[in-house]
């Protein structure tokens, strides 16, 4: 599984978050024991609020990105439509690519030069537009051009939601028990789980706080694992 830099982020601030209140408990009078169990409950709460805070079904860059990647699948005339739909234009000169591909400078000029003579043009591109091409496009008459890149249709398509797929519908509460359950008795989660414990075990005979730093991080990732099994 491939881990992205915002699901590492995610996690880190999920762990110095759990270390927080893990600390305050533990000033509040607490013991460790109660400290931990109650810092990690809070933390689990928190993230299944804000996966369910209001605005969670907007349209996320990736889904935006995947429906603009399909458009570009789409046969041309169902494309052009698509594309139509998005930008309010008519009369454009459609680029089909996908989305993490260029429309470079030399590309703009050739589309230029096959519609030279005329008043102006459109450029709408699925693709995103290489600085020096927007540049270009400044400079350009006979026919003017105006490009519409991936960035505007990926902002048209998440205040739209046009083309991206409805969500599914929200999995019954038992089954979700069930599933973390089983996910629960996995080996692999059962030694992450009391690795994290014996780190605490570790922590309170020591008293060091890397064990609990490291501890509170394994059992929090466990806890999240089944959360959003």
């Amino acid at each position: 599984m491939t881990v992205t830099g915002k699901a590492i982020d995610r996690w880190a601030l999920t762990a110095l978050c759990a270390v927080g209140v893990y600390l305050f408990y533990l000033n509040a009078g607490l013991a460790i024991p109660v400290s931990a169990v109650l810092g990690f409950a809070t933390v689990a709460l928190l993230r299944y609020l804000w996966e369910r805070r209001p605005g969670r079904g907007r349209v996320t860059s990736g889904q935006a990105r995947a429906a603009l990647t399909r458009i570009a699948m789409m046969d041309e005339a169902e494309a052009v439509e698509a594309l139509a739909a998005l930008t309010g234009e008519r009369g454009f000169i459609p680029v089909l690519r996908r989305p993490d591909a260029a429309l470079s400078a030399d590309g703009l000029f050739d589309l230029w030069r096959a519609h030279r003579g005329e008043a102006a043009m459109t450029v709408v591109a699925t693709c995103r537009a290489a600085p020096e091409a927007v540049a270009l496009a400044e400079t350009m008459t006979a026919p003017t051009c105006v490009v519409i890149d991936q960035n505007a249709l990926m902002k048209a398509i998440r205040a739209t939601g046009r083309y991206v797929p409805p969500a599914a519908p929200p999995e019954p509460f038992a089954r979700r028990l069930r599933r973390a359950v089983a996910k629960l008795k996995r080996p692999a989660s059962l030694r992450v789980a009391l690795y994290g414990l014996s780190l605490l075990g570790m922590y309170l005979l020591t008293g060091r706080a890397p064990y609990l730093f490291c501890g509170l991080l394994l059992i929090g990732a466990a806890g999240m694992n089944i959360i959003h099994t």
